[in-house]
């Protein structure tokens, strides 16, 4: 009787740790930083004394500890040499903190899939009810914004200022973006798959209301690979000729609602503050000087200060805006490697349409808005990222 308790106490802890995680993490960031790390800390011990099955590797899952160890090291390392031990504190946590909710999805999902699954289903709905929530308090707040006489310069103009109110909980419209998108991913119902699509309309409000241009380019992406899933079921493996017409008019019409909509601003992806500059300067200047060791391991976690060494600060924000960038120049050529080892596992699980193509498809989107700002130093979106991380990890073990 007492193993059966525990062993649905187990159970329930499979299902509950991850959207409760979540939770923290979106509410109480602090206090997500400190249970994260407890609970990954708490987990290698029962792995370590109490004999919990353990993981089978292969030489890419080697490779990619190696990787983050070597990441641990060179950050703290780096923090070692700062004067300001606030800060040396703040980038080994956040880092431990990635690694933590790595580790804790990697735990999870070996110990109990199904509650681990049911786990993502739960964060789901959260999302879902946030999306929904946002929606709602925008069409308010834009029915009643005195400013609003109909017109589409008007609009155009409240809609780039309505991300600045905070339209969502997730304290900025590019991460909340992100978020939404992989919700739409994610199963609502797993049985009733139509129902689900319908619902999943509901997304696509607080997709536009967030105005984050790269949850836009994200949201096409995933569009595709779900029309891809699609056909290809409908065609028996085979892409139709439909297929190609449906994404060469989704490109065309995405690339068109970019430019109205960014020609106004006169700002393309932040090219008139910087961004694109960011990324020159890094690859042109930083990187280029770093000495063969930095190149290759990095200078260590958070320490990418690119917008403090160009001609266009920003000294409140001192970042790359570009994920695949800022592990370029903070974990090096190793680090990149290690991250690209996790799109391929995502892109072969697309491709094979197996029991993680989905999740792996919401992983691949997000990965897509990578590409225009930091998406691992923001904690609710590093959670969920990580956690899907996990399901690519050790995959040999999981087919």
């Amino acid at each position: 009787m007492n193993k059966t308790i525990l062993k649905q106490l187990e159970v329930w802890f499979c299902m509950l740790v991850l959207p409760g995680c979540f939770t923290l993490s979106i509410f109480y960031e602090t206090t997500y930083n400190k249970a994260i790390i407890s609970l990954a800390f708490l987990l290698l011990i029962r792995i370590l004394v109490g004999g919990a099955d353990t993981i089978r590797l292969n030489e890419i899952d080697k490779y990619i500890i190696v990787v983050i160890a070597a990441a641990f090291l060179v950050t703290l390392y780096s923090a070692d040499l700062m004067a300001d031990q606030n800060v040396v504190y703040t980038h080994i946590e956040e880092l431990v903190r990635i690694l933590a909710a790595f580790f804790v999805g990697v735990y999870v999902y070996q110990h109990d899939r199904k509650a681990f699954l049911a786990g993502l289903q739960i964060i789901s709905w959260i999302i879902f009810l946030s999306a929904v929530i946002s929606s709602v308090r925008f069409a308010i707040n834009l029915a009643g914004h005195p400013e609003i006489t109909g017109s589409v310069a008007t609009l155009e103009s409240y809609l780039s200022y309505q991300p600045n109110m905070m339209t969502s909980v997730y304290r900025h419209h590019i991460p909340a973006g992100t978020i939404f998108v992989i919700g739409i991913a994610l199963p609502l119902f797993r049985e009733h798959k139509r129902l689900d699509a319908v619902l999943k309309i509901l997304y696509l409000p607080a997709l536009v209301f967030c105005y984050a241009r790269s949850a836009w380019i994200a949201c096409a992406v995933l569009m595709s690979i779900l029309l891809y899933f699609a056909d290809r079921r409908r065609h028996h493996g085979k892409l139709s000729r439909l297929w190609w017409i449906i994404m060469l008019v989704l490109v065309a019409g995405m690339v068109f609602v970019m430019w109205v909509l960014t020609r106004r601003r006169g700002d393309t992806f932040g090219a008139s503050n910087g961004r694109i500059r960011y990324w020159k300067y890094l690859l042109t200047v930083m990187y280029r000087r770093l000495p063969i060791f930095s190149k290759i391991f990095g200078v260590g976690f958070y320490n990418s200060t690119v917008m403090d060494q160009t001609p266009v600060a920003m000294p409140t924000f001192p970042a790359v805006d570009d994920a695949y960038l800022t592990i370029l120049y903070e974990q090096g050529l190793v680090g990149l490697i290690a991250v690209g080892a996790f799109l391929v596992r995502a892109a072969k699980s697309v491709w094979r349409r197996d029991e993680r193509a989905y999740y792996a498809a919401a992983f691949l989107a997000a990965s897509v808005s990578a590409v225009f700002y930091e998406i691992h130093f923001w904690a609710h979106v590093g959670f969920l990222m990580a956690v899907l991380a996990a399901m690519l990890f050790a995959e040999q073990k999981q087919s």
